[in-house]
């Protein structure tokens, strides 16, 4: 796995360096496809498609301590379809996924920096209709993107994720809709 490391980012363990690109030594031999990097403080995560089922999933590798050391082969989804094109985001240490599976769209959660993951959700809401292709989606928490083809044309798609607000956010409470030129009051927690 080559992972392009910038000046902030502490690097990995490492098999070979070339111009500050890295191979990342895995377990067992496999392809290793579209990766998406992100981090937090001092977790850094990286989602990617693996073939090491025979079929496609999505694997992680993660560290918690700025690339002092990493945990490798991690498995996000694996449940006998291809899950492809993963995305990631990560806000200090939920980590959220994003995938297309039979032309959806799924999100997948961990709460401790990808080293477990929840059950995966699904998020467009025609069943069938996302563009499966590399990049053909995007996240940064709550909002999603895509590319749809329910249309005539492709077309980007956009959504807010029910995940709940980033880890030190306030809770806020108030009305959802209102009246022009009239005061709405929300409540901060």
């Amino acid at each position: 796995i080559n992972v392009r490391w910038g000046d902030a980012v502490a690097q990995p363990d490492v098999q070979e360096w070339d111009n500050e690109w890295g191979t990342f030594e895995t377990s067992d031999s496999f392809n290793a496809l579209k990766p998406s990097i992100a981090g937090s403080g001092t977790n850094i995560v990286f989602v990617y498609q693996s073939d090491a089922s025979g079929n496609q999933d999505i694997k992680c590798s993660y560290s918690n301590n700025n690339g002092g050391s990493w945990t490798h082969d991690v498995t996000v989804v694996n449940d006998g379809a291809d899950e492809e094109n993963p995305r990631i985001f990560i806000s200090g240490s939920q980590v959220y996924c994003i995938y297309v599976k039979n032309d959806n769209l799924y999100l997948v959660k961990s709460d401790d920096g990808g080293a477990t993951w929840g059950d995966s959700e699904q998020i467009n809401d025609e069943s069938g209709s996302v563009e499966n292709m590399w990049r053909t989606a995007e996240i940064n928490v709550p909002s999603v993107v895509w590319t749809d083809d329910r249309g005539e044309d492709l077309d980007i798609w956009f959504d807010v994720v029910g995940i709940g607000n980033p880890p030190g956010a306030p809770d806020i409470s108030g009305p959802s809709e209102g009246e022009p030129d009239k005061a709405i009051t929300f409540t901060f927690n």
